[in-house]
This record gives structure tokens, C-alpha cells and sequence, in this order.
């Protein structure tokens, strides 16, 4: 209110005139019963509040809050505009001819290129969605159509029609609230940028599924298009970006939610503007200082998540929307299209954008905006074409991959199939309006009922509750009763279409799904808090405020007060209590289990669980631990694998019978358990040194004059060692690869090979090599070799080579090799295992020795490709003590065990849960057969036992003996082995980049 002060000062320096006192006088009726009606609508809506917070969900809560929804926008009507509201005023010069020309030839060129370049784009990217070149097209389109919406800033437009005084009046809050929103604003990043590792604490498992593909991008290792589509469909274009941050500040879980929290910083600065720039400077700075610290955005900016980027692009494009109707810039339409289409390359539910951008620029046009349609028209035509030109790819893709765009809706929506079934709430004879009504409900109360049933807010909490909630549900209801305002219409329309993906899916409420209408929740209370303190301010207008100076502030520091309160309280409560709470243990433990061994170890997971160790959290959390799956413990163990790092295995609480079973094959480990007080046991590390790991490879030297030693390989002479020539016996376990017919020459004689106590070739003395073809089941042998060393760094020659397909005799000129290390067992001294015969439809056999019965997905190990099969093992189970022994089976199909010719167990029918029986048998050798049939699915199997007073194990090679000389003999015939794909090769280990 302007003041006589400093005219007095002037006109009369020498002496101090003071100001007569006026007497206080009541604000005027339409003052008062503003004031009231404001006052009394927040009480209606606190008492609502209270009665739901009490848990007390009559429709008199609901009524309650209409009632004070309805009083509030009556009485505000009674409150005379702000500066902030109203039109600039004043002469407009008319564009002459030739400037209008000017214009429109900028437009029409700037328009045109943009267009062509993206056709050009477009047409690169149909032949190889990698087209770097379509790529930068497509970048210069978005250029040239930018810089042209900036270059006709004069010329098409408007004078604004609110907001021209937005700004504080007097001079002091001229510097006032551009330091508080420089305050804000760092409160905002210090809020979401601080202590990342710790709140929220542990990783959500999704977190690790975004980041590792960001990962492999940064690396190198995903090379896909970034037009293309990743994780749950979201288009590599995320990916890219956030694996660009991680190239800048490392891989990690912490740097991969940077990305997340710069988003909300700027969705921070973006909602502070809107309120700045539309509503007045104490909306956005209210706004902004509640956005900062408001719990449910700080876990969108916390969180590893593409849904807090599409949360900030949709306020740009907002805030732009909202720039073209107050000024129609060309460029305020260009970049709400940029922004919005931009969106669509983000968070699923962000493509309903395009209803937003519909729904505003249809209104305006109906609105007219003071007889500016087709100025406004012209405006949405950019708008329009803006969106096309950044999201051309995108729809590329789209049309090429429609189920990129579709699937997840369909897997969601309550419109699809029997999604709604999923509801635990949902009744069969609900019609669509009544399951529509419910949701809606159901959604609603995320504000104040309900907690998130998605995982992405696990507080157990609505997302907000008293005070705040009062005034966000109050300030939504006031911003939908505003339809003459394009402003608040384009807050309501905001909110809706960005919270209609949780009332139209499953899994409701559904927080995550709401993201995009997460921003413009701070400018509901701030809206309510300004409209209170305007009315207020309304009875102070008859105050002569040189007598009660600190009452100018007054309404304005009470909003501040309130929501420096609840500020608080969000604060308080995301930072203190939420983040104190542990909800992701699982994936955080396993992650962290992993990493705990260093770059040094390499980790593996096991049969059923091969998986885990490539989950996304795994990668995330343990980005530079080697890792990998075993799917076929049973054939793929001990692991051919180079023993240049510590070894350690990961096993689940579901699958401790694998502990007794890795303890065999690699003695001396350490257990480590990885535990959680609310999950007990998570994980159980065990764990061998890379120097025992390295001992069980290779072979063992036997010189007929000393102790045997281990070597790396077949035909090698012990460390030291200086006789020659010396005769000497090497032993070893030989992991061959596929089943197939072999080529096997050893020299100098004199010198014998024995395989699985079968011999194979003698070489007599004086005779420098003898070759032999030899035919070999997959998988591990017992090798005896006898050979001759005759000179230092001379190894006795042991080499083998497959034979091709079409040449069962060694004649063809073959690729010899020495076995590796890393496939030779030194431990191994006789045969061990089962002989498996597998039969897949017509096909040759398959014939194979496995250590072990133990495999995730034994069909596609085999390339069953979709037809039946039936495999056989057979051989011999060495009982260590007489007694009863338990044993159990875990296979996808119909199955009969049977001991010494009697069933143990057996299964008709496919099943996922483990079938039990068990045995008694003296110790000893006893006859096993194990038929297994398989007609579809993944054809896992697992046999395990528990000795008597012994522990529960997967049945160890130790136990196990193939038939005499079964998966050894002469050249197979080519028939019987048919194709090379028809005698698969396993790999040892599963590793995902």
C-alpha cells in the first residue's frame, strides 16, 4: 500500500512530522466473508481429513471435502484480481506488409527445411535404425525448427494476458525473492543430491535393470540403436543418456541416481517458474520450497528411474503451454511440443502426453483467448509439429514393433483380458463404470488412504497426510472449478491425464505411475496458501499500516510460516523415518554379497538360480566383479575356466543342497552367510582361493621314483624335474565337449592311453607318434596316459582334434590342439558320473556323462527346439553307509528313479514342485536308472539325497560311476551322430555384460 512517509520526509527535513493515528476499522463485508469463506472451506476439509485419518471413510469425509472445495471457489470470487492476474494493456503496432512477409517466409523456409531434413532422417533410419547419419538429421530438424520459433520471438504473439506483474512490489523483496529461490533451489539440490547411498536405503531391484543396461552401453558392450528399444520396452534413448552420466561419474548405484535427482532439480526451478511467472511470486516460491523437500518427489529424484525424467519434461512442456497462452511465442508452442514429445521416450504412461496436449490446445481454441483463434490455431499447428519431429523415431520404431507401444498397456490395463482379476478388490459382476468408480476411489487415496500396492513408494503411507494433504486436495479441487482460467486449467488438466495411468491399470494405487503429475502437486497448496494470504490482506486494506508496520508481511510471512511446516514435515519424514526403513533387502544384500569379493574373485550362481548373479542389481551394485550362471551344475562342473581368479559361489536358501556338492568338488572353501534381520538368511557365499581353485585343474604326474605332482596338462614334466628319458603315468579328469568321434595321437613310444579304464592306442618303443579316432560322450573321462619324457621343455605328445562331420577316420586335415588346463580335473583317478542317453524326436541320440544330475533348463541344452524327448542315465550309486536314504526330485516331467530295478521315485505328469521318496540300501554299489520324459518346457531336473545322519546334497560324483567303458569306443558311424547342432556345446558359464 503506497505511503505518505517519504513525502513528509522530504518536504519537511529539518523535523520529524509524525503520523496521526487512525483508528482500525472492520474490513468490508465482501472482505470479511472472503476471508470466512477461506477459513471455514479449511476447516470443512480438515475435519474430512481428520475423519479419514481416523479411518472413518464415510461418503461424509468425501462430503465434507466437496462442500469446502465448493465454498473456497465461491468465496475466491469475492477476491478482486492481483497485479499477477491481469492483462497488459496498450497499443499493439500493426505489422506492416512487408514485415508480415518477412515473417511468414522465415516460417514457411525454417518449417520446410526442419521437415525435410527429418523425412531424410526418417528415410536413414527405416533402412538401419543405427544410422548414425539419420541420427544427426534428425538432430537438425529439431535445430532449425527451434531457432526458427526463436527468430520469430517479435514477430507472432501477443500482449501478455497475465502475469506482467508478477514480481514483488516493493524494492526490498525485489532482491528478497530472488535470493529465497536461489535458497530453494539449493535446498532442492542438496535434498537430492546428498547422501545418495543411503536414502533410500538399498536399491530397488528395477534400479539395477536401468542402470546395468546404462552400464553396458558405457562399456561398450550394448551397441544397440538409441531409437531402438531396452529394458520392459522403454527406448535406448534413456539408456543412452543415463549411461552418459555414468561415463562422467563412474558406474555405480549412486551415480546412476544423479541422473534422476538433476531431473527433479530442474522440475524443481520449472514449477517455481510456472508459480513465478503465472501466479506471482509468493505461488512459486511457496511452490518451489514444497517441491524441494516434498517426500514422494524426492523418491522420483532419488530413485533410479526414467519416470522422474518424463515428471520433468511434462513441466516444461507445461510451462510452455502456459507461455503460448499468455504471450503466443512461437517459440513457447515449439518447445511445449519438444518437451512433451520428448516424453514419450521415457516412462510408459508419460505417452499419455499427447491426451494432455490435446485436451489444452482444444481448450484453448474453444476458449479463444480473446479472439485469437487462429493465431492460436497457427500456435498449436508448431506445437504440433514440434512433437512429430522429436518423436518421428520413436513412432518409426512404433509402427515397425507396434507390441513396443502396446504391450504394456495390455499387460496393465484394467480394460484388458482379466488384468482386473489382479485386484484384490475387484467383484465379477462390477460393470466397467462401477470398476472405474472404485479405482478412482481406490487411486485418490493415495493422497491420504492408501498405501502404494506398486513397490516404488514401500513407506506403507499414503503419500501425504494432515495438513498437506488438506490443502493439496483442496487447491486440486479449487484448480477444477476454474474452466475460464487457462491457467488453472492447465494445472487440472496436468494432474488428471498424468494420474490416469494408476486408475487405468492394475497393481492400484500405483505411485509410479502417477509421476508425471508429481510436480504440479506443490502448486495446489502454494495456490490455497497465496488465496488465503490475498484475503487476508483484503482485511488489512483499511489498516493504516504505518502504525503496525510488520502487518504488510504479516500474510504473506503466515503462508511462509505453514509451509516451512510442512516442508518440514516431508523432510523429516523422507530423510529420518522412510530412511532409516530397509525395504529392498533382498537385491541390495545380493548385490553387495557380490561385490564384497572383489574384482579379483569370479562369482557364480547355480542351476535354477543361474540367473541371479546377472540380475540388474547385481551388475549395478557389483559393476567390476566378474560373474556368471552355471545352468547344468551337474554337466558343467568342475568349471572349464581358467583359474586366474579367487572362485566363489552364490547359493540361495532354496538350494543349500548344493553346499555338500561344491564342497566336493572344489575342498577347502569358506561359507560365508549373508543374513537380514527381517529376511534371515539371503545369500551363502562359498568361496575358494584362486591357489585351490588352480590345484583342482590340470593333471597329476605319477614318476615311477617320486611322489605325484600336479602339471598343467597331459604329457608334462613335473616343476624341477632333470631325468631323461623317464616313463611316466599322467591322470586326469577330461571334460570333452560334445559328444562326437575324436582324432587322438600320443608319442614317442613307448607309450598307452587308457580312457574310462578302456584302452584306446599303444605306441611301442622307437615309434615317434600313433594317431587313433576314437568315439567320446559328452563330458568329463578319466584319462590314463602312459608316455615317455625325452629331453627338457619336450612334452610327451598328447593331442586331439574333432573329425568332421562327413570323415569319421582321421584322414582330413584336422586342427590339433593339447587339452586345455582349465578342462583337465587333476583329482580325478577314475570315472565318475552317470551315462546319459537322450533321444529328441528322430534324431541321433545324444550320449553324455554327467558328474551329477543337477540342470535349469535341460531342453534347451539340448536344442530340443520344442519337441519331445526322453533321456536316460544309468550307471552305478555307491551307498557310503547302510541305511535309510531320503531322496527327492525336482523335474518338469514325468519321471521314474529306480535302485537296484525297484521305483523310488516316480511322477506321471510334469510338475514345478519336487516329488520325495526315498531308500534303503546297504553300503555299497548299487544299479541306478533315471528315466525322464519331457513333452514341453524347460526341463529342469535336480536329484538330491541325504545320507543317513548326513546332510541333504545334490548326489556327488563320488557317489556315481558310469557303466565300464559306456561313453568310450571306436568311430560312431556319421549317422549316429547326424549334425554338429544335433551334439550341442554347453558353455560353462552364462555371463550377461
Amino acid at each position: 500500500m503506497p505511503s505518505s512517509t517519504a513525502h513528509v520526509q522530504t518536504t519537511l527535513p529539518t523535523r520529524a512530522v509524525r503520523p496521526a493515528r487512525r483508528a482500525l476499522t472492520l474490513p468490508a463485508p465482501r472482505d470479511l466473508l472472503a476471508l470466512a469463506g477461506g477459513v471455514g472451506a479449511l476447516l470443512l476439509a480438515a475435519a474430512g481429513e481428520a475423519l479419514v485419518e481416523s479411518h472413518n471413510t464415510t461418503p461424509v469425509s468425501l462430503l465434507l471435502y466437496l462442500v469446502a472445495i465448493a465454498l473456497f471457489a465461491a468465496s475466491a470470487w469475492l477476491v478482486p484480481p492481483a497485479p499477477v492476474d491481469l492483462p497488459v494493456l496498450g497499443p499493439v503496432a500493426p505489422a506492416t506488409a512487408g514485415r508480415q512477409r518477412r515473417t511468414w517466409a522465415i516460417a514457411g523456409g525454417g518449417v520446410g527445411l526442419a521437415i525435410l531434413l527429418d523425412l531424410g532422417a526418417l528415410s536413414l533410419l527405416h533402412e538401419d535404425i543405427r544410422s548414425i547419419a539419420g541420427a544427426w538429421l534428425w538432430v537438425a530438424s529439431l535445430l532449425v525448427l527451434g531457432v526458427t520459433g526463436v527468430v520469430l520471438h517479435r514477430q507472432w504473439g501477443w500482449q501478455p494476458r497475465w502475469g506482467e506483474a508478477a514480481g514483488p512490489a516493493t524494492a526490498r523483496g525485489r532482491w528478497v525473492a530472488p535470493a529465497i529461490l536461489v535458497a530453494v533451489l539449493a535446498l532442492a539440490a542438496a535434498a537430492r543430491l546428498l547422501g545418495l547411498d543411503k536414502v533410500p536405503l538399498g536399491i530397488n531391484a528395477d534400479e539395477g535393470d536401468r542402470a546395468a543396461t546404462a552400464i553396458q552401453i558405457m562399456r561398450g558392450d550394448n551397441t544397440e540403436s538409441i531409437f531402438d528399444y531396452g529394458w520392459y520396452f522403454i527406448s535406448m534413448l534413456y539408456f543412452w543418456l543415463l549411461a552418459g552420466v555414468l561415463k562422467i561419474l563412474g558406474a555405480g548405484y549412486v551415480q546412476a541416481r544423479v541422473f534422476g535427482a538433476l531431473a527433479g532439480l530442474l522440475a524443481t526451478g520449472i514449477v517455481s517458474w510456472i508459480g513465478i511467472r503465472h501466479f506471482g511470486w509468493r505461488v512459486g516460491l511457496l511452490a518451489g520450497g514444497l517441491l524441494a523437500v516434498l517426500a514422494v518427489a524426492l523418491q522420483f529424484s532419488r530413485e533410479t528411474s526414467e519416470s522422474g525424467v518424463t515428471a520433468m519434461l511434462w513441466a516444461l512442456s507445461v510451462a510452455c503451454f502456459l507461455e503460448a497462452a499468455r504471450t503466443g511465442r512461437a517459440w513457447a508452442w515449439i518447445g511445449a511440443g519438444f518437451a512433451g514429445g520428448f516424453s514419450l521416450y521415457f516412462y510408459p504412461t508419460g505417452r499419455l502426453w499427447a491426451v494432455l496436449a490435446a485436451a489444452y490446445c482444444l481448450y484453448l481454441l474453444a476458449h479463444g483467448l480473446g479472439g485469437r483463434r487462429p493465431a492460436v490455431l497457427r500456435g498449436v499447428a508448431l506445437a504440433a509439429l514440434a512433437t512429430l519431429l522429436i518423436a518421428s523415431p520413436f513412432l518409426l520404431n512404433g509402427i515397425a514393433h507396434p507390441d513396443t507401444i502396446t504391450l504394456r498397456a495390455q499387460e496393465t490395463s484394467i480394460f484388458t483380458a482379466n488384468n482386473p482379476t489382479r485386484l484384490s478388490y475387484y467383484k465379477p459382476e462390477w460393470t466397467t463404470a462401477q470398476l472405474l468408480v472404485e479405482q478412482t476411489i481406490r487411486s485418490v487415496g493415495i493422497f491420504n488412504q492408501f498405501h502404494d500396492d506398486g513397490g516404488f513408494w514401500p513407506t506403507d503411507e499414503p503419500i501425504m497426510s494432515g495438513l498437506l494433504a488438506v490443502l493439496t486436495l483442496l487447491g486440486l479441487g479449487w484448480v477444477c472449478v476454474r474452466p475460464r482460467d487457462p491457467r488453472f486449467v492447465a494445472l487440472a488438466i496436468w494432474f488428471w491425464v498424468g494420474f490416469a495411468g494408476v486408475i487405468v491399470t492394475v497393481e492400484t494405487p500405483n505411485v509410479q505411475r502417477m509421476g508425471a503429475a508429481v510436480p504440479v502437486l506443490a502448486l495446489f497448496p502454494a495456490l490455497v496458501l497465496d488465496s488465503l494470504a490475498r484475503r487476508l490482506e483484503l482485511g488489512l486494506r483499511r489498516v493504516d499500516l504505518r502504525t503496525a508496520p510488520v502487518l504488510r508481511w504479516a500474510p504473506t510471512a503466515l503462508a511462509a510460516l505453514l509451509m516451512l511446516v510442512l516442508m518440514w514435515g516431508q523432510a523429516r519424514f523422507y530423510f529420518a523415518d522412510y530412511g532409516k526403513v530397509d525395504r529392498w533387502p533382498q537385491p541390495t544384500i545380493q548385490g553387495r554379497a557380490v561385490a564384497d569379493q572383489g574384482a579379483d574373485t569370479l562369482v557364480v550362481t547355480l542351476g535354477r538360480q543361474y540367473h541371479m548373479v546377472n540380475s540388474g542389481w547385481v551388475r549395478l551394485l557389483a559393476p567390476n566383479t566378474p560373474r556368471g550362471g552355471v545352468q547344468a551344475p551337474g554337466s558343467t562342473l568342475p568349471l572349464a575356466v581358467a583359474a586366474d581368479h579367487n572362485l566363489a559361489f552364490e547359493v540361495y536358501p532354496r538350494q543349500m543342497e548344493y553346499l555338500p556338492f561344491l564342497q566336493e568338488m572344489y575342498p577347502g572353501g569358506v561359507t560365508e552367510p549373508y543374513t537380514h534381520p527381517t529376511e534371515s538368511l539371503v545369500v551363502t557365499i562359498y568361496r575358494v582361493s584362486q591357489q585351490q581353485w588352480a590345484a583342482t585343474q590340470g593333471a597329476l604326474a605319477h614318476p615311477q621314483s617320486a611322489s605325484p605332482q600336479q602339471v598343467p596338462g597331459l604329457g608334462v614334466a613335473p616343476s624341477g624335474w632333470t631325468q631323461y628319458p623317464a616313463a611316466m603315468r599322467w591322470t586326469a579328469g577330461w571334460q570333452v565337449p560334445a559328444y562326437w568321434n575324436y582324432a587322438v595321437r600320443i608319442g614317442p613310444g613307448p607309450a598307452k592311453l587308457t580312457i574310462d579304464g578302456q584302452h584306446v592306442l599303444t605306441v611301442p618303443a622307437g615309434t615317434p607318434v600313433l594317431t587313433t579316432t576314437v568315439m567320446l560322450a559328452r563330458g568329463e573321462h578319466a584319462v590314463a596316459y602312459d608316455g615317455t619324457l625325452t629331453a627338457p621343455d619336450q612334452p610327451a605328445l598328447f593331442e586331439w582334434a574333432a573329425l568332421p562331420a562327413d570323415a569319421p577316420d582321421a584322414e582330413a586335415p584336422l586342427d590339433w590342439s593339447v587339452p586345455a588346463t582349465e578342462t583337465l580335473r587333476a583329482t580325478q583317478d577314475a570315472p565318475q558320473g552317470l551315462l546319459g542317453t537322450i533321444q529328441v524326436g528322430d534324431r541321433p541320440a545324444q550320449l553324455r556323462i554327467d558328474q551329477a544330475l543337477a540342470d535349469c533348463c535341460l531342453s534347451d541344452h539340448l536344442r530340443a527346439d520344442g519337441q519331445p524327448y526322453t533321456a536316460t542315465w544309468s550307471g552305478t550309486l555307491t551307498a557310503p553307509t547302510t541305511g535309510v536314504y531320503s531322496m527327492t526330485l525336482f523335474a518338469q516331467g514325468t519321471v521314474d528313479l529306480q535302485v537296484d530295478g525297484q521305483s523310488v521315485i516316480r511322477r506321471d505328469g510334469p510338475s514345478d514342485e519336487p516329488i520325495g521318496g526315498s531308500a534303503t540300501l546297504n553300503a555299497g554299489p548299487h544299479a541306478v536308472k533315471l528315466v525322464y520324459r519331457v513333452e514341453s518346457g524347460g526341463g529342469g531336473l535336480e536329484w538330491a539325497w541325504t545320507p543317513p545322519g548326513g546332510q541333504r546334497s545334490i548326489v556327488p560324483p563320488s557317489a556315481l560311476a558310469p557303466p565300464p567303458g559306456a561313453g568310450v569306443g571306436p568311430a560312431a558311424p556319421p549317422e549316429a551322430l547326424g549334425k554338429r547342432e544335433y551334439q550341442p556345446v554347453l558353455p560353462p558359464l552364462d555371463v550377461v555384460p
